[in-house]
C-alpha cells in the first residue's frame, strides 16, 4: 500500500508502532508525522472566494509585505489577534483590530498598551456587520455605530493540531496541543518523530521541509549499518 487515510497509530508489543490504514495494518519501527494544522475560518460567507480575492487573508508571515500603505484589519479572537495586529504594523500604518466586546474587554492591560504604543485601534464588532465588497471590507463597530473601510482583512482565529495520532499513541504536547520534540525531531515516544505545524506555531512549509530533514536523518542513523 503506498497510500492512504491512517485509522490509528499505537505501540504494539514488539515496540514496533502498529498503524491501521483502511483496513490494513502496517509495522514500523519509525514513524514521522506530518499532519499539519485546519485553519480555524472566519464566521464569514463565502471564505474562500474571499479569500481568492485577496479580501480575506489568512498568514501574515507569508504576505505580510503586500500589506504596505494598505489599511489592514485583523478580525479574531483576543490575544492571538492582537499579536498578529502588532506584527502586522511593521508593514502597514493604518491597522485595527476588530473583535467581541468581550475579547475587546479580556486583554490583558501589557497588551492594551502596546496596542496604544502601536495606534492600533481596538474596534468592538459584530460578525454580522462585515461585509465583503467588490472595493475592499466593511465592518460597523458596535460603539460608534460607523462604518469602516479596509482594503483586507487578516483571520486570526487560531488552528487546530491534527495531533489526535500522536495523542492516541501517548505522545506528549503542550497546552496549544504542539507536540514536545528533541533537536531530533524526536516525540516523548521513542521512535515517533514529528514535522512542521504540529510542533511548533509558525507554519511555514520551509519550516517543515527542514524538520522533516533533520527526522529523516536521524531515522536513517539508527538504520542498522551493511557492510560489503
Amino acid at each position: 500500500m503506498d497510500k492512504g487515510i491512517v485509522d490509528s497509530l499505537h505501540r504494539d508489543d514488539d515496540g514496533s508502532f502498529a498503524i491501521d490504514v483502511a483496513g490494513d495494518r502496517i509495522n514500523a519501527r519509525t514513524v514521522i508525522l506530518a499532519a499539519g494544522v485546519v485553519e480555524n475560518k472566519p464566521p464569514l460567507e463565502h471564505v474562500a472566494d474571499a479569500v481568492k480575492r485577496g479580501l480575506i487573508r489568512t498568514c501574515p508571515i507569508c504576505d505580510g509585505y503586500e500589506s504596505i500603505g494598505k489599511r489592514i484589519a485583523v478580525l479574531g479572537i483576543g490575544e492571538h489577534a492582537a499579536g498578529e495586529a502588532l506584527y502586522l504594523r511593521t508593514y502597514a500604518d493604518e491597522v485595527t483590530l476588530l473583535v467581541s466586546a468581550a475579547d475587546a474587554a479580556s486583554l490583558s492591560s501589557e497588551t492594551n498598551a502596546k496596542l496604544d504604543f502601536a495606534r492600533i485601534a481596538i474596534r468592538p464588532v459584530l460578525v454580522g456587520s462585515i461585509s465583503l465588497g467588490d472595493n475592499g471590507v466593511t465592518a460597523i463597530g458596535v460603539e460608534d455605530g460607523q462604518t469602516h473601510h479596509f482594503d483586507a482583512v487578516y483571520s486570526a482565529f487560531g488552528i487546530t493540531p491534527q495531533t489526535m495520532l500522536a495523542k492516541g499513541a501517548g505522545a506528549q504536547m503542550d497546552d496549544a496541543g504542539r507536540l514536545f520534540v528533541d533537536a531530533h525531531q524526536e516525540t516523548t515516544l521513542d521512535g515517533l518523530f514529528a514535522a512542521g505545524d504540529l510542533v511548533r506555531g509558525l507554519n511555514q512549509i520551509s519550516v517543515a521541509e527542514g524538520e522533516a530533514a533533520i527526522a529523516a536523518t536521524a531515522i536513517h542513523n539508527r538504520l542498522p549499518q551493511v557492510l560489503a
